[in-house]
């Protein structure tokens, strides 16, 4: 059996160990070969390969595994340290059903760190790569975009007061509203007290009164007298009373 691997390394950078094992093809059964590779303090990185060829009456199975030293025992203080690493075993059945065994040893491995004291002893530190930001580049320019998003936001609104304006113009033609002056609005409310309570024809007449007097018209004693004075204003009365004034006072 025979056991071989990089003599140094850096810390963390992959190697291959490799374990070759010969089997006489007569002897042993050389599928049921076993291997105990241990590769600690190494960390295997990916599944072992084997491969197997025939040299005449000779079987060699080869074992490939590749590790790294990812583990602070493979770090020393003056930046190398040396690792011995376990004992390799290999167990196959000969034909006559005893079992054979052999061993092996891997080379010494000599583990480098990554950074020496002579690094750290610089100034400013050195490093590989250029740990500046890198320069940031735009298709377009922010403050352009930004005119621009603005600029299409107030078409928008724009559009959308237009588009209101319009909305309403449609409604005021379908509805023929016409805006009411002091006087109508006052006795539109009166004339609506009628089917509600007498307090509400009272504050309505009350209304209708102010109206009028602000006019300077004759009706608004009267108008105020019907709506504070006893008896409550009946229905009946306040009907009489907007007529009157309908009739008699000059609306716009």
């Amino acid at each position: 059996m025979q056991t071989s691997l990089p003599s140094t390394v850096a810390f963390g950078v992959p190697l291959t160990a490799r374990v070759v094992v010969l089997l006489q093809r007569d002897a042993v059964e050389p599928d049921r070969l076993h291997v105990i590779a241990p590769l600690e303090p190494l960390t295997q990185l990916k599944a072992t390969r084997v491969s197997r060829s025939s040299r005449g009456d000779t079987d060699v199975v080869t074992y490939d595994v590749t590790a790294a030293c990812l583990d602070q025992r493979c770090v020393a203080p003056d930046g190398a340290r040396q690792l011995r690493l376990p004992v390799v075993r290999a167990e196959v059945p000969l034909r006559t059903g005893s079992l054979v065994s052999a061993t092996g040893r891997w080379p010494r491995l000599t583990v480098r760190g990554r950074v020496h004291a002579s690094d750290l002893a610089r100034s400013p530190l050195p490093f590989r790569s250029d740990l500046g930001a890198p320069r940031i580049t735009y298709r377009v320019a922010p403050s352009r975009l930004t005119a621009a998003l603005v600029a299409i936001a107030l078409g928008l609104a724009l559009i959308a007061l237009t588009l209101a304006a319009i909305r309403v113009a449609r409604i005021v033609r379908r509805r023929g509203f016409v805006e009411l002056g002091d006087l109508e609005r006052a006795l539109a409310l009166a004339r609506s007290s009628e089917s509600r309570s007498p307090e509400d024809r009272r504050r309505a007449l009350g209304l209708l009164a102010r109206v009028l007097g602000a006019r300077g018209q004759g009706l608004a004693p009267a108008t105020s007298t019907l709506a504070w004075s006893a008896p409550l204003p009946s229905p009946g009365s306040v009907s009489s009373l907007v007529e009157q004034v309908e009739h008699e006072v000059e609306t716009p």
